[in-house]
């Protein structure tokens, strides 16, 4: 990977290790102000403010959150982050209006980021979340 690849995967591991402990303003350094994120529950983000509260809706639903990012590959103005994500269930959010199941639940995912000028510019996530709410009991398990 090129050093600016390095350079935006550390701002983003960084970034991301404060956010879920509740430092959403870590994210600055690694999203630029106009980011889109595909992917998630809500279907598209614009902006870093709405990313900044879909996380904070997040946090509200789930403490103990932490985020390791598994593998990294980068070319190009593309960077791809095999990640997974641990927390416990343990309130309700707008998002995630279910009673807290007090379960311990692991979700993993991959980030296919588009960058420009140091920072994120673009994002697609991809997550099981049919697992995740199944893991807190709002989905029966199959088979």
């Amino acid at each position: 990977m090129s050093t600016e690849t390095n350079e935006l995967v550390a701002k983003g591991r960084q970034a991301w290790s404060e956010a879920v402990k509740g430092n959403l303003d870590a994210l600055d350094e690694a999203y630029a102000a106009d980011v889109i994120s595909h992917g998630r529950r809500v279907g598209e983000i614009k902006g870093l403010a709405a990313l900044k509260e879909f996380v904070a809706d997040g946090q509200l639903a789930f403490s103990d959150q932490t985020l390791t990012f598994d593998h990294v590959i980068g070319e190009g103005d593309r960077i791809a982050v095999e990640w997974t994500w641990r927390a416990r269930h343990t309130g309700q959010s707008p998002l995630l209006p279910f009673p807290p199941s007090g379960k311990e639940v692991m979700s993993r995912g991959c980030t296919v980021i588009r960058a420009a000028g140091g920072k994120a510019i673009e994002e697609s996530v991809y997550v099981d979340n049919l697992n995740l709410m199944q893991q807190i009991g709002v989905v029966p398990k199959t088979g």
